[in-house]
């Protein structure tokens, strides 16, 4: 019937709102590690690595092609 049609559809996007999330929390607490060792080899004079890490961040705000 519509009605439990509409409870599973419904429970679906909450499913699928919650994955996303659980990977938007990942996500932040990967950015949240990468400035951390940015923060850490800047301190320590390492602008190289420095950069190689913000370009990762960088990375994950990019939008999928």
């Amino acid at each position: 019937n519509a009605q439990g049609k509409a409870r599973d559809d419904l429970a679906g996007l909450v499913a699928r709102r919650r994955m996303a999330e659980n990977e938007m929390a990942s996500f932040r607490d990967q950015i949240a590690k990468y400035e951390s060792s940015a923060r850490t080899a800047l301190a320590q004079g390492k602008t190289d690595l420095a950069r190689e890490v913000a370009a990762r961040i960088a990375d994950h705000f990019k939008a999928p092609e």
